[in-house]
């Protein structure tokens, strides 16, 4: 792994990466769950610079949907991240839950606000929906400057 974010960065480019804070990611791979600090650092180890966060089966252990119980995983890996040497962009993948765009800046640097977007019209409503109820997004918090070290 080191070998190809040694590659990509060679070009000019930036490597992400994809897991779960659940015991799996949604393709059955294996996830994060309960070794969040462990990958953090084998992640940073490899050379990634961006890792893309998804809630996938993080619901199948977590049985609340409080806003501690969205934010929880994210928080984790977050102070994790934090820990290390090398700077990762935290993608928080969790569908809009809890309204994240009020608080992923939080625990995170970017995050997603819909579930899948794809061709079917329910797909379509769902996102029209969730633009609508952040039609005030402007007055909604950005990541701050300065948490993160380097450009990406």
């Amino acid at each position: 792994m080191k070998a190809m974010t040694d590659y990509i960065h060679a070009k000019g480019l930036k490597a992400g990466l994809y897991t779960s804070p659940g015991p799996a990611t949604c393709a059955k791979y294996e996830g994060a769950w309960r070794h969040e600090a462990q990958d953090a650092r084998t992640f940073a180890e490899w050379g990634f610079d961006f890792l893309k966060y998804d809630w996938c089966t993080y619901g199948r252990v977590v049985k609340g949907k409080t806003l501690e119980d969205y934010k929880k995983p994210y928080q984790v890996m977050w102070e994790e991240l934090k820990k290390l040497d090398r700077d990762i962009l935290l993608n928080l993948c969790q569908y809009g839950m809890g309204e994240v765009w009020k608080w992923g800046a939080e625990v995170g640097h970017c995050w997603r606000t819909t579930g899948d977007l794809d061709w079917r019209a329910a797909a379509c409503c769902r996102f029209y929906h969730m633009v609508s109820a952040m039609r005030n997004i402007g007055k909604m918090p950005s990541p701050a400057p300065g948490t993160i070290r380097t450009t990406f």
